[in-house]
């Protein structure tokens, strides 16, 4: 049976769908080749029986062309999270900060571009999925937004939607390895989306009311990259608490509560 045919999210044009995920499904290689084809949990279902094969897909948003059009962003982020870009000297890890529950690395240089654009990608997604796991996310007007920025290839600027890297290495918990797909948060009265993938995760704020932290942290056009690695304690919290919708960090000072 062929696919079907709609207009395309992307391009606005009439054309057969693809089979798109929403997470990049090259992010979960390594988790299959340690566990097999295994079923993936979203972390708000992580006690429920909503189990998912496979990762996330949605059939009725992009065409095959453009599905295709987005894979120099993700393979350049996928190199840059399995060590690929360490390893052949483009890119080195430059600094590395203890601040107690959390570490911060720090990266030169990196692709700004690239990576911004794979977070707008992904988050732009999740947005517009009908797929049962992403009906929660709603970007309101943003998904217009995102979309023309995309479209135009523009970066624009880094507070807008800005995003932090989040690495689960250090955190002892099933979660941080079997978690996948996004959940929606509050810090204070400032609404987040985490996107999780095989002990990463990636935190939107979608709006510029967050103390200095968040942008400190944040993706931006320096040519560094910061890579907030939690600690045990504080990313087992991070979980807990993101399983219930809500995020209210020990530290709220960190994400300006």
């Amino acid at each position: 049976m062929g696919r079907q045919s709609g207009i395309c999210c992307y391009c606005g044009e009439v054309r057969s769908f693809a089979k798109a995920h929403i997470i990049s499904k090259t992010l979960f290689k390594d988790l299959f080749k340690r566990y097999g084809k295994v079923h993936l949990l979203n972390v708000k279902d992580i006690d429920g029986n909503n189990k998912v094969q496979d990762a996330f897909f949605d059939t009725h948003i992009l065409c095959a062309k453009c599905d295709m059009s987005f894979s120099l962003f993700e393979d350049y982020f996928v190199q840059l999270i399995r060590g690929e870009l360490l390893a052949t000297g483009i890119t080195s890890r430059i600094k590395r900060s203890d601040l107690g529950e959390y570490m911060v690395d720090k990266y030169r240089p990196v692709n700004y571009l690239h990576l911004r654009f794979f977070y707008l990608l992904t988050l732009w997604r999740c947005g517009i999925s009908q797929q049962s796991s992403f009906t929660s996310v709603s970007l309101g007007n943003d998904e217009q937004k995102i979309h023309k920025l995309l479209q135009l290839k523009e970066p624009g600027d880094y507070k807008d939607y800005a995003t932090v890297l989040v690495s689960f290495a250090e955190v002892d918990d099933i979660r941080a390895l079997t978690a996948i797909g996004p959940a929606n948060a509050m810090v204070g009265v400032i609404p987040i989306i985490v996107i999780l993938f095989d002990q990463w995760a990636l935190i939107y704020c979608l709006k510029k009311q967050v103390k200095e932290w968040f942008f400190q942290y944040a993706l931006n056009d320096s040519g560094d990259l910061s890579v907030v690695i939690f600690k045990e304690s504080f990313g087992v919290n991070f979980l807990n608490q993101l399983t219930h919708n809500q995020v209210h960090l020990r530290k709220a000072d960190v994400f300006g509560e």
